[in-house]
């Protein structure tokens, strides 16, 4: 009986958007946040209306995480590619590395002025044809009362931000891509 309520126990944390960690046979899954919910085109484009709000959320003092994606997978045999001892965790649907990339303070500053600026973000306009989005960082800000994570696919320009059940999908205009990819390129290079 105990063990029955697990599953229901599980469904209503996640439904909460509480960070949650399930058990599978053999190895444990972790999750933070809701799988994305935004499928159709219509109201993809339609939650570029509060790209706004979450970004003016992010201050240059808040406490920032950095996230690397896992790598898509590139054989049929391989559920992604990572080493045996690289444990992963699923932030709002997407694959990451568990353990947040130090970086130099100035490197984290960089990211967030670029995060923070309006010119970053352009109207979603639709979905690209190089295999979907497929998120390369995530960066999570940790706020008074929650957090704000922001998801950069390098591939397809794109950017997801999500804060508990909120999701806004945005391009990134191709000024900023540039500047982001160059301080990514450096602070790839602190470790």
């Amino acid at each position: 009986m105990r063990f029955k309520l697990i599953p229901m126990i599980l469904l209503a944390l996640t439904a909460s958007g509480l960070s949650v960690q399930r058990i599978r046979e053999n190895e444990p899954e972790r999750v933070v946040g809701l799988p994305p919910n935004l499928k159709e085109p219509a109201r993809i484009k339609a939650s570029f209306s509060g790209w706004q709000s979450l970004i003016q959320q992010i201050t240059t003092t808040a406490p920032m995480e950095i996230f690397r994606g896992v790598p898509r997978k590139r054989s049929p045999a391989k559920e992604f590619d990572k080493t045996d001892d690289q444990v992963v965790v699923k932030r709002y649907g997407s694959d990451f590395y568990i353990e947040p990339i130090p970086g130099k303070a100035e490197s984290k500053r960089r990211i967030t002025d670029r995060l923070r600026d309006p010119g970053a973000y352009s109207r979603f306009s639709g979905f690209k044809f190089c295999g979907g989005f497929h998120p390369d960082w995530s960066f999570v800000y940790q706020l008074e009362n929650n957090e704000i994570e922001v998801h950069l696919c390098l591939t397809c320009h794109e950017i997801k931000l999500f804060q508990g059940r909120r999701e806004v999908y945005c391009d990134v205009d191709s000024v900023s891509y540039r500047l982001l990819v160059e301080i990514l390129r450096d602070f790839s290079l602190e470790k």
